[in-house]
């Protein structure tokens, strides 16, 4: 058999695969206005020196992020505005809540560490958060029972509406090309494993 050709064709093909998976995932939340968003972020564990840790807005500029509150030691609460932070290394997490929220809170956030030498944020969690307004029932949507329907309650919560939200396809279609990606890594593998067997 002519392996030659799949081989020259192999590592090539092995490298755009890995280069091209490499986008940040985006988690989209949804939430109301004047509710208070909670979001857990994790890390690994890691010795020596604390590391602080941190909420930021992502900016328009790529790797910019804006730091909305950032700690200072473990095990002690910062508070900066609306937002709070409180990091336990211990466990392996920190938490970050955003109290009174607003329409103008949406935007992309990360949460991450921060290293205030390079003043640069490592992320491990990056979300989207869409704050809607309170819907209020106007006196005729109160009063006729048809507006109760299923229907009506689908169309009009957010959190049916994020389902079919731009962000949130662009990351199931990304997760998707990643599990191709991989199966096509596998079968490039078991090629490679055959061919050497009969060489």
């Amino acid at each position: 058999m002519a392996w030659g050709c799949p081989l020259q064709l192999l590592y090539p093909v092995l490298m755009v695969l890995l280069a091209s998976g490499s986008w940040d995932a985006v988690e989209e939340v949804h939430e109301v206005v004047g509710q208070t968003l909670s979001v857990r972020c994790w890390y690994p564990a890691v010795s020596g020196p604390y590391a602080a840790k941190t909420w930021c807005r992502r900016t328009g500029i790529e790797h910019g992020c804006n730091r909305m509150v950032t700690t200072s030691r473990p095990r002690t609460a910062a508070e900066v505005s609306r937002f709070t932070i409180w990091d336990d290394p211990g466990a392996g997490f920190f938490i970050v809540t955003v109290a009174q929220l607003r329409e103008e809170d949406s935007g992309v956030y990360s949460c991450g560490s921060y290293n205030p030498f390079s003043d640069e944020v490592t992320a491990f969690r990056n979300i989207s958060l869409v704050v809607a307004p309170v819907l209020t029932a106007s006196p005729s949507e109160t009063t006729d029972p048809s507006t109760l329907g299923f229907e009506h309650r689908n169309s009009s919560s957010p959190l049916c509406g994020g389902w079919t939200s731009p962000r949130l396809l662009v990351v199931s279609v990304s997760y998707g090309l990643l599990a191709i990606k991989g199966l096509a890594l596998s079968a490039l593998c078991v090629l490679l494993g055959r061919w050497r067997c009969q060489g």
